[in-house]
C-alpha cells in the first residue's frame, strides 16, 4: 500500500505542476507577454540553481547517497546542466529581442 501513496502523491504533483503551466501560459497571452521571454528567464532560474548546486554539493556528499538508484542522474545534472539551461536561456531571450527586432520593421 505504501507504493500506491507514493504513486498516488507524485502524479498529483505532476497534476498540479501541468495546471500551473496551462494557467500560466493562459496569463501571458492575456496580457501580451511573449513565451520565449519567460522560458528564457525560467531556464536561466534553473541555471542559477543548478550552479548554486555545483558550487555546494561535494562528491562526499554524492558518496554518501551511492545507494541510491539516480545518483549517476543528479550527478550528470548538477555537474553539466547549468551550462545547457543558460545556454538555453541566453537563446529563448535572444529570440524574444530578435522577434520584437523584425516586426518593428526597417527603420
Amino acid at each position: 500500500m505504501e507504493r500506491g501513496w507514493r504513486v498516488l502523491v507524485v502524479a498529483s504533483i505532476l497534476a498540479v505542476l501541468v495546471g500551473l503551466v496551462a494557467v500560466g501560459m493562459w496569463q501571458l497571452e492575456a496580457h501580451g507577454i511573449s513565451q520565449f521571454f519567460v522560458m528564457g528567464v525560467a531556464f536561466l532560474g534553473l541555471g542559477a540553481v543548478l550552479t548554486t548546486l555545483n558550487l555546494t554539493l561535494s562528491d562526499d556528499y554524492i558518496r554518501r547517497h551511492e545507494w541510491e538508484p539516480g545518483k549517476d542522474h543528479l550527478k550528470h545534472m548538477v555537474r553539466r546542466g547549468w551550462y545547457y539551461s543558460m545556454l538555453l536561456g541566453g537563446a529563448f531571450i535572444g529570440l524574444y529581442y530578435l522577434d520584437r527586432w523584425m516586426l518593428a520593421g526597417p527603420q
